[in-house]
């Protein structure tokens, strides 16, 4: 079974060859790089590179040539930018292919055996709605880029015809263009989707796995204060808006939202060992740490791509002009403000990372709080050294090896980086704009 949320989007992954799997139905299976898959990816990404190469060097021979130097890097700066995080993104997808998998099924394994425990917050299960919506809403955005850009490809075959390109020999013009979309354009878009969507849906089953070890530990406090603090668990309980029922050995509750019965695992006076929440903190400390071997490095790539194309595309609408061929000037123009304002729903990677290390720091002092003030002295000395491992645990998402750590002060670094840059090169360019006003 594909993990929740991920379904549709590790079949894009599959057929665009940025995952090496068997089938992207059922249990996720890695396929070795001598098996025949892996040579249809391989001929699938240098058939990409072929027809990006070609449609480069008709850019070339179309672009305007009394344009500065700066202009004409923007010109093509979004076309190698696409190919060059393309090629990042399919590599170390492809390198660490059984490493995903086994993660996958790791979460997978662990959301089996939990879900049926697992409560949820109004605020949470919005949360996980409006993230399983922007995904889908991302890949809506990437197709219409696909599709601007295309035009924009058809705009420029239309003004400088077949110069410079080696396949307009022996296909005809209509042909490449659509070519061009879907082997040129849908396999680097479908790439990036499941990129972004393996870090986005991963996360919130990570938070999930994280709420289980919590309210573990949580009912087993209760548990060990005995059955006179039954008044306790029953206020506990009523925080959570659910119907519940106390059996001698579990407490039953009820969600009045959908009617599905969910389990405590609580049991009045058989308090789960200390060993075994060891055990639990040990492994989410392990599910972390695959996160970041994982995600840690897709994440480096998707936020340093999305300030590139803020840059490059916030630039090109300020500076780029083409007066001898409109059509394809305003075909460029719309593809750069429909990039700028796309990648910044990429930028939601930000306050996800934010949420999910306001949520550990509000379990730890909850959870801390509760063990303090545990009746059962014996069983509170057992639950301090749980609880003292739990806070010296601190985990953030990162990008990368520890190159940054995905949090919301990180947004204003690269607002600030973004109007740097802009202004930098608008100023680089200011002189030659100038001194062609003149010349007129």
């Amino acid at each position: 079974m594909v993990l929740q949320g991920l379904k549709h989007f590790m079949f894009l992954g599959w057929i665009s060859g940025a995952i090496r799997i068997k089938s992207p139905k059922g249990v996720p299976e890695a396929v070795p790089k001598k098996h025949p898959f892996s040579l249809l990816f391989l001929i699938l990404l240098i058939t990409n590179m072929i027809i990006r190469l070609d449609f480069y060097l008709i850019l070339r021979n179309s672009s305007p040539k009394e344009e500065s130097a700066v202009t004409r890097f923007l010109y093509f700066s979004m076309l190698i930018g696409e190919s060059v995080f393309d090629i990042f993104f399919r590599s170390t997808l492809l390198l660490r292919s059984k490493l995903v998998v086994r993660f996958l099924k790791t979460l997978e394994a662990d959301m089996k055996k939990f879900a049926e425990y697992i409560h949820l917050s109004e605020r949470d299960r919005k949360g996980w709605k409006f993230c399983a919506r922007l995904i889908h809403l991302s890949l809506l955005f990437h197709l219409v880029s696909g599709a601007l850009n295309t035009n924009w490809v058809s705009k420029i075959l239309s003004y400088s015809g077949k110069r410079g390109s080696f396949l307009l020999k022996f296909i005809p013009e209509p042909l490449y263009i659509i070519l061009f979309f879907v082997i040129g354009e849908l396999p680097i878009l479908f790439s990036i989707s499941f990129a972004f969507a393996t870090v986005i849906v991963t996360t919130f089953h990570l938070l999930w796995i994280f709420y289980d070890f919590c309210e573990s530990m949580e009912e087993q406090v209760l548990a060990y204060n005995g059955k006179e603090n039954l008044a306790l668990v029953k206020t506990h309980l009523g925080e959570l808006d659910s119907v519940f029922s106390v059996t001698a050995t579990a407490i039953k509750m009820q969600n009045e939202e959908d009617g599905e019965p969910r389990k405590r695992r609580l049991v009045i006076g058989e308090p789960m060992s200390v060993d075994k929440l060891v055990g639990k903190l040990e492994h989410l400390k392990l599910i972390c740490g695959q996160f970041d071997k994982v995600c840690g490095t897709i994440l480096l790539g998707l936020i340093v791509r999305a300030v590139y194309v803020l840059v490059s595309s916030a630039n090109s609408i300020l500076l780029y002009s083409n007066p001898e061929n409109m059509a394809e000037r305003k075909a460029k123009y719309i593809l750069d403000l429909f990039l700028f304002i796309m990648e910044i729903s990429q930028l939601w990677l930000l306050p996800l990372g934010y949420m999910f290390k306001t949520k550990i720091n509000e379990w730890k002092e909850k959870l801390s709080r509760m063990v303090i003030f545990m009746t059962n002295l014996e069983a509170r000395t057992d639950m301090t050294n749980v609880i003292t491992a739990f806070n010296e645990w601190n985990w953030v998402p990162t990008g990368g090896p520890g190159f940054f750590d995905v949090d919301r002060p990180l947004l204003s670094g690269i607002v600030s980086s973004l109007m740097t840059y802009v202004t930098i090169i608008f100023q680089l360019n200011a002189p030659s704009t100038s001194s062609e006003t003149a010349v007129e």
